[in-house]
């Protein structure tokens, strides 16, 4: 499974530092092929999993990932290929500033959240004998979405994104 938090960290009044409010969570259970992928891949597609669920963040507003993770430099190379010279060119065009992590206060939220939801999750041990069903959804001003999981008894699974503008 791959998940983080969005946090918007903001001067309030009455506060002496920057308070830190959570915004959105997305997780995703990885499939097969995903879960073999190297912990720096693993990241970048959750960067890259994050920029199109919240595409309507990262159009209007600048984001920083805070990470200990070289990720900036990877997805820079001029060397790089297969997936992750294809997550370069997607990312690239969103304004995303990789911050390297300096104190543990500025990303303790973000960390506490995806923690916790990553110990919360329970993964079926047995295959079900009917179809399951994952729904996700989401509005805003110029339309909404939704994306749904199916699941068989096999375990095979179908994915199906909706998107009305």
């Amino acid at each position: 499974m791959v998940s983080a938090a969005l946090v918007v960290e903001r001067e309030e009044p009455g506060h002496v530092f920057k308070i830190q409010r959570p915004v959105y969570f997305v997780s995703e259970i990885l499939s097969e092929s995903k879960v073999r992928y190297p912990q720096v891949q693993k990241l970048l597609y959750t960067v890259l999993f994050y920029s199109r669920k919240l595409h309507h963040y990262f159009e209007a507003h600048r984001v920083s990932v805070i990470t200990s993770f070289p990720l900036k430099d990877i997805l820079h190379n001029q060397e790089a290929t297969g997936r992750i010279a294809k997550w370069a060119v997607e990312l690239g065009a969103q304004a995303i500033d990789f911050v390297p992590r300096a104190a543990i206060k500025s990303q303790a939220l973000a960390d506490f959240i995806t923690e916790w939801m990553e110990i919360q999750a329970v993964l079926p041990h047995e295959k079900p004998e009917h179809w399951i069903m994952y729904f996700d959804g989401s509005m805003k001003l110029e339309g909404a979405g939704a994306g749904v999981l199916f699941i068989s008894p096999k375990g095979e699974q179908l994915k199906y994104v909706l998107q009305i503008l």
